[in-house]
């Protein structure tokens, strides 16, 4: 099935790509587009419902690599706003993300909202800035390409040449399968499999960011900001008080403390949050048990040189940090008594000795680690940008296992110097500029219990600071 795009020299179409263009084609820079345009620029979209379904597939343990190297491939697109080349030779090729309006289904009668390949034609019917009789449909797969020429739009069905070379059969799985077995059952220590993934901005290397320190006025300038946001309480002591509990004599030096100590020591550390903040990311580490032999007494290390490991999010207003506010009345302090009593763990689970809370270290331990059985840690790591690379080494020991399993995972770091006025507004002292981990930060505040999953810093002198 050909497409009737325009042909010639400097024609231009806008090719809608399906799913399994991604995940089941070749690289997309080594695709045959020509077999589509041959001399003219190709503007290939990739739609949201296409995005969706590619990344429901990042763990997948076939096509997961392919969805996390197209999103590191796509990602520029989002800081810069242009278009990646993937092809500069005729037919040059352009790939971008596509947005579309609001989709009426009462307008498609034949289109289910609930099924993918529905969404990916009514998304393209309804993509904006294109020119719809430059606009083609591009899958390997029958059922979208029929959709969309039914409602009158160009289609391509890409040859068997633009997808991968095909997998081994079942029966050479099995006997894989089998041959790896016998070599587990020749040992008689358990093997293990080490992973160690950061989510990227754009690939290797890995983007951080310096942040030059404010200037004396800059920082006079955001203390006085700041202190005006939170003023001084005035307390009263008059003829109707209640008693002792309604006026709190700590409150005056402690807020004096904040001026002296808390907020000052902020404002001077003003660009290193901001460092953290804009320097956080996704770190996943994985250690399976992936011989027969279970192993006994296991202890997994994390270390980090040039970054810090933590278990939430960490969040740093730029709004600096909230004074002591006056105490009033009792506030009895109850513990419950779950909280005092720690969690029993089962011997198969996996026991924190030494917290991830923004250390170069973590350690977990367990008692019996099944075969195939799985040590999964997601977390967050903040990187320093000080390094030239960010190095995670994981150490593995076990009381049934000869010596000590290392391996390091080294990522090579690129700087970008920043001031933080790009990123902040110090008028108003709000983010102007999107952090990477704002997505993170705006799903976890919409569940029940999200302060529990970020880190709220306080950043400056303790309320009980009377120093």
């Amino acid at each position: 099935m050909s497409t009737d795009a325009p042909t010639g020299e400097g024609a231009e179409i806008i090719a809608f790509l399906d799913a399994n263009i991604i995940l089941e084609g070749k690289a997309p820079a080594d695709l045959p587009w020509d077999e589509i345009l041959n001399d003219g620029t190709i503007h290939a979209l990739v739609v949201p419902q296409v995005m969706t379904e590619i990344d429901s597939k990042k763990r997948d343990g076939r096509l997961g690599p392919h969805a996390r190297a197209f999103n590191r491939l796509i990602a520029p697109v989002l800081e810069s706003g242009q278009p990646v080349v993937l092809r500069e030779a005729e037919p040059r090729v352009e790939l971008s993300l596509g947005t579309c309006n609001r989709i009426s289904w009462d307008d498609y009668d034949e289109l289910d909202p609930a099924d993918g390949d529905s969404r990916l034609v009514a998304e393209a019917l309804n993509a904006r800035n294109v020119v719809s009789d430059r606009c083609v449909v591009v899958s390997h797969d029958i059922k979208p390409l029929a959709y969309a020429k039914g409602r009158g739009m160009q289609v391509h069905k890409v040859s068997d040449g633009w997808l991968r070379p095909i997998e081994p059969s079942p029966h050479d799985k099995e006997v894989q399968r089998l041959k790896q077995r016998l070599r587990d059952f020749e040992t008689d220590e358990p093997t293990f499999e080490i992973e160690v993934e950061i989510e990227m901005l754009d690939g290797q290397p890995l983007t951080v960011f310096a942040f030059e320190d404010l200037d004396d006025d800059q920082g006079e300038e955001l203390k006085l900001k700041i202190q005006a946001e939170y003023p001084r309480v005035q307390q009263n002591r008059d003829r109707f008080s209640m008693g002792p509990f309604d006026y709190d004599s700590s409150y005056g030096s402690r807020y004096d403390t904040y001026l002296r100590k808390g907020l000052p020591e902020f404002v001077s550390r003003f660009a290193d949050k901001m460092q953290s903040m804009f320097n956080q990311r996704h770190l996943a580490v994985s250690v399976k048990n992936v011989g027969p032999v279970r192993a006994d007494h296991l202890v997994i290390e994390v270390e980090t040189a040039g970054g810090w490991l933590n278990d939430r999010l960490v969040f740093f207003s730029p709004h600096g940090p909230i004074p002591p506010a006056p105490r009033t009345g009792l506030s009895p302090f109850s513990p419950n008594i779950r909280d005092l009593i720690p969690a029993r763990v089962n011997r198969h689970e996996f026991n924190f000795t030494q917290e991830p809370q923004r250390s170069e270290e973590m350690v977990a331990t367990c008692e019996d680690l099944r075969s195939r059985a799985e040590f999964y840690w997601n977390g967050f790591i903040g990187i320093s940008h000080v390094t030239r690379a960010l190095e995670i080494t994981v150490k593995i020991t076990a009381a049934n296992l000869r010596g000590v399993i290392t391996e390091t995972f080294r990522f090579e770091k690129r700087q970008v110097e920043m001031s933080v006025a790009d990123v902040v507004d110090l008028e108003t002292l709000q983010f102007k500029a999107d952090f990477p981990l704002k997505l993170t930060l705006e799903g976890a505040m919409s569940e029940e219990r999200f302060w529990e999953q970020i880190e709220w810093d306080k950043g400056g002198a303790d309320d009980d600071d009377d120093d």
